[in-house]
């Protein structure tokens, strides 16, 4: 693990897409996974990661009631970038723009380079080379 490296946490019940996200930022991140919303709450008090990556729909706990577990909680005001497939609608981001955290909502089919660009934005990086 290299200390100087940003954790990132993906937060995904699709094993493929959660893989393509890790494959991403591994080269920038130290990057772990979570299949679910529980498994994510674990991981983030853990591992206190620097960003989360989550999708909207996951068994469980779903990304909305992982952010507002964490809006409820009292540790670091971790930021959240939203990824989702199917789901990819107005009312959700709506939704998910009047909770805090929540740094940005994007569609799963956004090209890769673009969702890397974010993440970058959001913790206020300058873009890797």
């Amino acid at each position: 693990m290299d200390p100087k490296k940003k954790k990132l946490l993906v937060a995904d019940d699709n094993q493929n897409f959660s893989q393509l996200m890790c494959c991403l930022f591994e080269e920038h991140f130290e990057v772990f996974a979570a299949a679910d919303g529980e498994e994510a709450l674990r991981l983030i008090a853990e591992r206190r990661p620097d960003v989360i990556l989550t999708d909207v729909m996951m068994p469980g706990l779903s990304g909305i009631e992982l952010v507002r577990a964490l809006n409820a909680g009292d540790g670091p005001r971790i930021p959240v970038l939203v990824l989702t497939g199917s789901h990819f609608n107005q009312e959700i981001e709506q939704l998910f723009s009047q909770e805090g955290r929540v740094a940005g909502f994007q569609s799963k089919t956004t090209p890769l380079q673009e969702i890397f660009a974010k993440v970058l934005e959001i913790l206020g990086q300058p873009e890797a080379g």
